[in-house]
């Protein structure tokens, strides 16, 4: 039917069955009569994530969301930096995984720059290892700066927060993080600058905290971080991985 709902409705039907070939059909009939939204998009890219095609799965979401951020996937591999919308169900958007312990919201009236930033506050229930709120990106050889701007509000223990960037298919091929921080901090830039092997696909940015061995290590307090940026070297250039979704 010419209808939204059961378009959507079998889309769903088949996403569930893992059915690459029938999603695709569906999901180019949807998106050409406009009836695509972040909750079907971003569950097509974590099926064909999930199938390996991960090209694919970026360009479907740089096509259908990649607008919302200018510079997205040239300038700037992270989609809503500053947390200026609330994330999309997609993995290539902030997703948070819940955790013990752990409270997490945008907040209008602390910002580094623009309306909003991101909350974490730490209840101190858990000498907590977290690493519950992450993005996807896709990745490309070369240098890469992971910047972000931190606030801290009296984080206790040895362990303080810090930003981590790894290749998601193998950690062991790339793993880069930030200093970390503790205790109360105005807002300090954290960074790190690594090279991204050709053989890497996917990368995962995301919140890190290791657990403390002291005795007294159960994490409190309030991070708020804004602006977080994932940059090539020579950036200002528009080649990047656009140019490789195009050939894909």
């Amino acid at each position: 039917p010419a209808g939204a709902r059961a378009a959507q409705s079998y889309f769903s039907h088949v996403i569930r069955k893992k059915d690459v070939a029938a999603a695709g059909c569906v999901w180019q009939w949807l998106a050409g009569r406009g009836l695509v939204d972040d909750a079907l998009a971003g569950n097509y890219a974590q099926l064909l994530i999930g199938s390996g095609d991960l090209l694919q799965a970026a360009r479907i979401w740089r096509d259908y969301a990649g607008s919302r951020d200018q510079g997205y996937l040239q300038s700037n591999f992270i989609f809503n930096p500053g947390f200026e919308r609330e994330p999309a169900p997609s993995p290539f958007d902030w997703r948070e995984a819940k955790a013990r312990g752990v409270e997490i919201s945008r907040d209008s009236a602390v910002a580094r720059q623009g309306r909003w930033s991101l909350r974490i506050r730490f209840t101190g229930e858990e000498n907590i290892n977290y690493r519950h709120f992450s993005q996807l990106t896709p990745a490309r050889a070369g240098r890469f700066r992971l910047s972000a701007y931190v606030k801290t509000d009296n984080l206790t223990t040895d362990q303080g927060v810090a930003l981590r960037v790894f290749d998601f298919e193998s950690p062991a091929r790339l793993e880069a993080r930030t200093a970390s921080l503790r205790g109360t901090q105005d807002w300090v830039q954290l960074v790190t600058e690594f090279r991204v092997p050709a053989s890497t696909r996917l990368l995962a940015v995301e919140v890190v905290r290791e657990p403390s061995l002291k005795f007294d290590n159960k994490l409190a307090g309030t991070v708020w971080i804004d602006d977080v940026r994932l940059e090539p070297e020579g950036s200002n250039s528009p080649a990047g991985v656009t140019a490789a979704v195009e050939r894909q």
